[in-house]
Parts: C-alpha cells; sequence; structure tokens
C-alpha cells in the first residue's frame, strides 16, 4: 500500500512493482522491445483521476439487459455516499445505482446492504443541484 500511494505522489511514475523494496517504472515494455530488462516483471498501472467520485462503473446484469450499462458519478450525497446514474434518452429509461439506505429502501428490497439500483419517480423525488444533493424514492 506504501509503494502504491508513492507512486501516486510521483508524476513521473505510470507502473509500480514491490520486489524487496518498491520500484517505480516511467512506462511499460514494448512487445517488440529486446532490451527493455523488466519484460518479464508483474507491475501495477497508476490510473490517474480514477476513484468512485470520478470514474463511471459499467454493471451488467444477467437477465434484466435494461438495467445494464454505464453508471456515472452524478451527485455525492456526502455521508451517503455517491450517486451514479445511467443516462438515456426518456426520465423512464434512466436509472441510478446508489447505496442501499434502510429507511428508504427497506419497502422495496430485499437485501440489507450493499448498493440498489433506483427507477426516479418525479413525483417523489428531490434534487438541490446548487447543494449537489438528491433524494431518490422511486422503485
Amino acid at each position: 500500500e506504501a509503494c502504491r500511494a508513492g507512486c501516486r505522489k510521483e508524476l513521473g511514475c505510470t507502473h509500480f512493482f514491490w520486489s524487496s523494496s518498491c520500484n517505480f517504472v516511467a512506462s511499460r515494455c514494448l512487445d517488440d522491445n529486446t532490451e527493455c530488462k523488466l519484460k518479464k516483471q508483474k507491475v501495477q498501472e497508476k490510473i490517474p483521476n480514477c476513484g468512485e467520485r470520478s470514474s463511471c462503473i459499467n454493471f451488467q446484469h444477467p437477465t434484466q439487459e435494461f438495467l445494464s450499462g454505464d453508471y456515472c458519478p452524478f451527485v455525492d450525497n456526502g455521508a451517503s455516499g455517491p450517486v451514479y446514474r445511467k443516462e438515456a434518452k426518456t426520465k423512464e429509461d434512466t436509472f441510478y445505482l446508489t447505496p442501499y439506505d434502510e429507511a428508504r429502501d427497506s419497502k422495496d428490497v430485499t437485501c440489507d446492504k450493499g448498493w440498489v439500483i433506483k427507477q426516479p419517480d418525479a413525483a417523489l423525488d428531490f434534487q438541490d443541484e446548487e447543494a449537489e444533493y438528491l433524494e431518490l424514492h422511486g422503485k
């Protein structure tokens, strides 16, 4: 974990690996580069700006394909966590991926942890765009 954190701080570090100590690498070996000394070395890649509040999640449902797709960060509900949205041409086809909230979701969902996919309900949902706050009450 310290090696990963160190690579994040170094602008020139694109890859890193651990071999009795932390090693930063500026680039990967190309397949046709015969002079590369670390060609067989397994490395971890640093992906800049990757995180739960900046990257989309590709979700695939095995039987309900209409739920499948890219859910991208929409709002950050503070302590409730990030809310992701799968945008569509109509509001009815738009879905949200949000952390499970027992007070809100217990009547619709039988799980007790994790994430839920919510369909918007224009009559019940509330959004404050300035405060980046969203309440989802749809199913």
